[in-house]
């Protein structure tokens, strides 16, 4: 079997020397939460916050909150939603605002 050629010198030094990280948001717990803090403090939802119940909470501003980590490499945000076909659709037509 054959050596593979080594990985060029500038692919390794950008690669493995930056401290990288991956971001997993459990959206649906982060939903549960805020839901919880909204009820216990008395407040509604922040007119900049897309909030559905139990589901889903994102503010675009949030998108930044990397800056000062290491470099993301990916940011997965996952939830679920039970329902009717109008209850999944309608929080569907969220999708274009989650990070």
């Amino acid at each position: 079997m054959a050596a593979s050629a080594p990985l060029p010198n500038l692919l390794i030094q950008n690669t493995f020397n930056l401290p990288r990280a991956m971001v997993f948001v459990d959206g649906e717990n982060f939903a549960i939460r805020y839901g919880c803090m909204l009820k216990a403090n008395g407040i509604a939802s922040h007119p900049d916050v897309q909030y559905e119940q139990d589901v889903f909470v994102w503010r675009k501003a949030w998108g930044n909150l990397t800056t000062g980590m290491p470099t993301v490499m990916r940011k997965y945000f996952y939830t679920s939603v039970t329902g009717d076909d109008l209850r999944i659709q309608n929080s569907r037509k969220l999708e274009g605002s989650w990070p």
